[in-house]
């Protein structure tokens, strides 16, 4: 039995998750998303968990156990908190500033790489010293 695919899925308060035959639809704060759920799998949901079982005991069933759960639990996220990424550079003469919306990285090349958000990303440093 899948360790990974037997875990329930929290749904917080203001997230929806609707499913009509095989497509599963999330609506939460940051927006919505839709997924098709594999043939291989049933959903079940509460009023606040979601449990992902699956439809036989073949090697395909099983595997698709696991990654079925972790799909809607990454979309429950998605929809509530959005995405982030976290990236810490560790050595000596590493440097990184935000300038309005670019992000200029200082990363051991002869000049600074400048990268610019696109719309609805922000970046953020926490802190720039060791």
């Amino acid at each position: 039995m899948s360790r990974i695919g037997t875990k329930l899925i929290t749904l917080p308060s203001g997230t929806t998750l609707t499913q009509s035959e095989n497509v599963l639809e999330f609506n939460g704060a940051k927006g919505q998303t839709v997924m098709t759920l594999h043939p291989k799998a049933s959903i079940e949901i509460n009023e606040s968990t979601v449990k992902i079982n699956r439809l036989g005991d073949d090697r395909l069933a099983r595997s698709i156990h696991g990654l079925t759960r972790m799909l809607v639990a990454n979309a429950v996220e998605g929809v509530t908190n959005g995405f982030t990424k976290k990236v810490e550079m560790h050595g000596i003469g590493y440097r990184a500033e935000t300038t309005g919306d670019k992000l200029t990285l200082s990363v051991g090349f002869t000049h600074p790489v400048i990268i610019e958000a696109p719309s609805g990303i922000t970046f953020s440093i926490e802190k720039n010293t060791l």
